[in-house]
């Protein structure tokens, strides 16, 4: 099977189909140390994206290890506008859920960008949120995708920062109930056990610190995030060491 014939059958079943195309490509993968040029190159291709096609192999080979995984590395010096047509031929509502999922699966089939892309499903396994919470707010879930695409291969402290103040993840966690008057610890907590640090390098202090500093924020049902001053917790607070009036950039 190719791999859009593979990714096509993924839809059938939502992104979890795509989830198992990085085992099937391990299967294809030589025993032993790679020592043939067309074989390291499939071997790269295989692992940052989602499997080549014969000519996007050849040219990788042609090309070479260090060319390829230059051009891997700088998604942004690829054109993409082939998919772009596609993406927009197809003329999809991204305002329905298995519309915009659709979307992305012929993202992931036709990009010549497949180490961004598989980057984008990363964060999106790892910073993990639900369309389910988005009301009538029906455009948050694109937002999000297309902000762990746009930092997909960038720096962390801005890709929390901005997820942080991501609509979508305010409403899945609650940050748009968090205030000074009742704190919501739900991302607080998230932030620190699953996103970043796990058990055992922070505390419950450290929890409560987090949720007063990330206190203040909301979003409207077009899904614009505002920073609600008054709602926000101005005091001293105490998170990791580190003592002052923190917000989300401290």
């Amino acid at each position: 099977m190719s791999r859009r014939q593979l990714i096509g059958a993924g839809g059938v079943a939502g992104l979890g189909g795509v989830l198992g195309l990085n085992y099937w490509v391990r299967g294809q993968q030589s025993q032993g140390e790679i020592t043939d040029n067309s074989q390291r190159v499939g071997h790269l291709l295989r692992r940052v994206g989602f499997g080549p096609t014969s000519a996007e192999l050849a040219a990788a080979a042609r090309a070479g290890v260090a060319s390829t995984t230059d051009r891997l590395l700088h998604p942004e010096r690829q054109d993409d506008s082939a998919l772009e047509s596609k993406l927009s031929q197809a003329a999809l509502d991204l305002s329905k859920v298995e519309q915009l999922r659709q979307w992305w699966l012929m993202r992931m089939a036709y990009t010549q960008r497949p180490l961004q892309e598989k980057m984008t499903l990363f964060w999106h396994g790892l910073l993990t949120s639900s369309f389910r919470k988005q009301g009538r707010s029906y455009n948050l879930m694109l937002t999000q995708n297309q902000f762990l695409r746009q930092h997909a291969l960038g720096n962390l402290r801005d890709m929390l920062i901005g997820i942080t103040k991501d609509g979508m993840m305010l409403k899945w966690l609650d940050g748009t109930a968090n205030n000074k008057v009742r704190p919501n610890e739900n991302y607080a907590r998230e932030l620190m056990e699953l996103f970043t640090m796990g058990v055992g390098n922070y505390t419950e202090t450290d929890v409560r610190e987090a949720a007063r500093s990330l206190t203040g924020w909301a979003v409207d049902a077009a899904g614009t995030v505002t920073f609600r001053e008054r709602a926000h917790d101005s005091g001293s607070k105490t998170f990791l060491g580190h003592t002052g009036n923190l917000g989300v950039e401290e």
